[in-house]
């Protein structure tokens, strides 16, 4: 007589152990093909963002006598975005939805999202006051305060480095292909908070380790820390004497 013996149904221990093994080592393998994946995708919309922008301030220039918009104007009421405009005490009274920037191009995009990259995280620690929506918070992106003036329309003053003009015109910027209007921002006030302006110190290296720049000629790309736009001061943590040279619209630098 012959005995048949049957195999119970499932897997042994030691082949649920292979089975685990191997999704383990294809997970790491394939996380962080995904996770790049998903920030490349982030910084593409990021960079149309800021070409849209950029176009926009293009068709605003058309309309406004061939100049830049202002980056903000303090004390004044009716913006989307609330703005601190500057955290001393004696500038508290100018907080608040401020128009800026966004508000003068906004007219062009009709889009509120289009100021906000993806990758954008900022604190959660309260700089706003309460109830406030977050979507009319954050954004992400700052201007170069060489190229956007402020009127201080409490004050009734200006505030800008010295220009021709209240408001700075395309006529007048040297090399605008090469210089920095537009570019994410890590914001103000130790990186807290959102901020209209950008400064050599305050832009986001957010993107594989780039940052999306928009120039003065309206046109956007993307660049690496070790290039001459990451060579700032806020990206490598060292300053230079010619950090600036990318940002004034006036200046002539060599190369």
């Amino acid at each position: 007589m012959i005995r048949r013996t049957h195999r119970q149904n499932g897997f042994t221990l030691i082949e649920l152990l292979v089975v685990i093994a191997v999704i383990v080592i294809v997970a790491a393998i394939l996380f962080p093909v995904f996770s790049a994946a998903r920030e490349k995708a982030r910084q593409v919309s990021c960079i149309s963002n800021i070409q849209q922008l950029g176009k926009a301030t293009l068709l605003y220039a058309q309309d406004w006598d061939e100049t830049y918009p202002l980056g903000l104007i303090s004390c004044s009421t009716g913006g989307h975005f609330w703005t601190l405009w500057n955290d001393q005490p004696s500038e508290l009274p100018c907080s608040g939805f401020q128009i800026t920037w966004m508000d003068l191009l906004y007219p062009y995009v009709r889009n509120w999202e289009i100021f906000h990259c993806p990758s954008t995280e900022f604190s959660h620690a309260r700089f706003a006051p309460a109830g406030t929506p977050r979507d009319r918070v954050e954004y992400s992106y700052g201007v170069s305060y060489y190229f956007s003036r402020l009127y201080n329309s409490y004050a009734g003053t200006w505030h800008q480095p010295p220009t021709t003009r209240p408001t700075l015109s395309l006529a007048e910027v040297i090399r605008p292909e090469e210089k920095v209007y537009m570019a994410d921002s890590a914001g103000g006030v130790r990186g807290l908070m959102p901020y209209p302006w950008l400064y050599i110190d305050s832009i986001a290296f957010r993107h594989i380790n780039g940052v999306n720049l928009g120039f003065a000629d309206g046109h956007a790309r993307w660049f690496p820390k070790n290039s001459k736009y990451g060579d700032l001061l806020g990206a490598d943590g060292q300053a230079s004497t010619d950090d600036n040279v990318w940002f004034e619209p006036n200046s002539n630098p060599p190369g």
